[in-house]
């Protein structure tokens, strides 16, 4: 990737590897802003061996290898080799699924009966202080992925509401706090009690994400530092149920997120087919498009011509796949259902199929003087390209019965 990067094609790399190389080569271009001359670097050797792969540091193939890195001039004089053998793979397996084996105080909680998919569950109030254990690991920061089944992120500290519950928390009446927040809701893989402590493993916080960020911004304010019995005084209320089955998680997210002012293409991002597509169009490069699956505060790190949203996605699908153009201009509304013709198990190719045509026709129109005249006619438009390029796709947008078209898409293959 660097000699890719110090010279563009002088290597083969695949796309994913293109774009590291890039942001290589700009790091390098900006040197100059950096205090450091040098790019900070960190490597990792992965094996299946035991042992921590540590043998693997003494091969020649790797030593020869880190010797060409450092050769290079360019990344830290303190350029070490990080080994990762079978265990340590199967410990960041499971960080994938959230933190695991966090211990935590639970004092204030009621029972609540398991049934056959819930293993246990409990409802009752966290210290601030308990909270921060689930939400933030020993730095500080909040811990890696325990938003990801969440239909938000972070809509940032301006935010109506965010500046409510801030303001809660800031206010003399932060002892109101359990009676004007609805809390949090975690799902847990694991949860193992005896008496008051608690050991939670891959947990996800579904419902209480706002909460979660402005309680986070609280605790490191300079208040709360110079007086933490602030944090052990706080009570939040919190639901934490304990279940392997992906089904339960996914409908306590929409149920628990159902109480609050979410859209129903909130809803329609929340599934696990919406995180597939997100995955898939991650991974077309610096030159591909972005499934915008989550509303978030933060800026876009991507041209805004290749971002996607739920409802642009759903109209495209709806008019390139369906034949259903008249539906995406006169009835995108209708598109927007818990359980819309748009979303289902069609290949994740599909999806990004759709969302290409449809920003080639916006792309080509936008370079002329009619680009606002075509404007309501771009799904028509994106049809007819559809029909054009995949003619298999005709029948199915001559089926009358939606239900029967939505089959035959299901049944299609791969390699849209």
């Amino acid at each position: 990737m660097t000699k890719y990067a110090i010279k563009a094609k002088s290597v083969k790399l695949p796309p994913s590897l293109v774009d590291l190389a890039a942001l290589i080569d700009r790091i390098a271009e900006n040197g100059d802003k950096f205090q450091d001359t040098r790019i900070p670097c960190e490597l990792f050797y992965v094996t299946t061996s035991g042992n921590y792969g540590k043998r693997a540091q003494q091969e020649l193939q790797v030593t020869t290898a880190i010797d060409r890195i450092r050769g290079l001039g360019i990344y830290s004089e303190s350029l070490q080799l990080n080994t990762h053998g079978h265990e340590a793979l199967a410990a960041k397996l499971k960080e994938r699924h959230g933190p695991q084996n966090i211990r935590f105080n639970f004092e204030k909680r009621q029972t609540i009966p398991a049934t056959e998919r819930v293993d246990e569950a409990y409802i009752g109030l966290l210290s601030g202080t308990e909270m921060m254990k689930l939400l933030t690991d020993e730095s500080g920061s909040i811990r890696a992925g325990i938003f990801d089944d969440n239909v938000r992120l972070d809509l940032g500290s301006h935010n109506p509401v965010n500046t409510r519950i801030a303001g809660t928390l800031q206010s003399d009446d932060r002892e109101h706090f359990p009676f004007l927040n609805n809390g949090l809701t975690i799902i847990a893989t694991s949860l193992r009690g005896s008496g008051d402590r608690f050991f939670i493993s891959g947990y996800q916080v579904v419902n209480g994400g706002q909460t979660s960020h402005q309680l986070v911004r609280w605790a490191a304010s300079e208040s709360v530092k110079a007086r933490p019995d602030l944090l052990s005084e706080l009570w939040i209320p919190v639901k934490i149920v304990s279940s392997d089955d992906v089904g339960v998680r996914t409908s306590v997210a929409i149920a628990t997120n159902l109480q609050t002012p979410i859209g129903s293409t909130d809803i329609q991002a929340s599934s696990q087919m919406a995180k597939d597509v997100e995955e898939y169009f991650n991974q077309s490069g610096v030159g591909g498009l972005r499934y915008l699956r989550q509303n978030q505060h933060a800026s876009l790190d991507f041209p805004r011509t290749r971002i996607v949203t739920t409802p642009e996605l759903n109209r495209a699908v709806a008019a390139t796949l369906f034949g259903e153009s008249f539906r995406a201009i006169g009835a995108p509304k209708e598109l927007e259902a818990e359980n819309s013709f748009v979303w289902d198990e069609y290949p994740v190719e599909a999806y990004y199929y759709a969302s290409w045509i449809l920003y080639r026709v916006d792309r080509f129109f936008a370079r002329t003087s009619d680009s606002t005249t075509l404007k309501a006619a771009k799904y028509h438009i994106a049809m007819m390209v559809s029909a054009l390029i995949m003619p298999r796709l005709v029948p199915i947008f001559e089926i009358p019965d939606i239900e029967t078209a939505r089959g035959r898409l299901k049944a299609a293959k791969s390699g849209y």
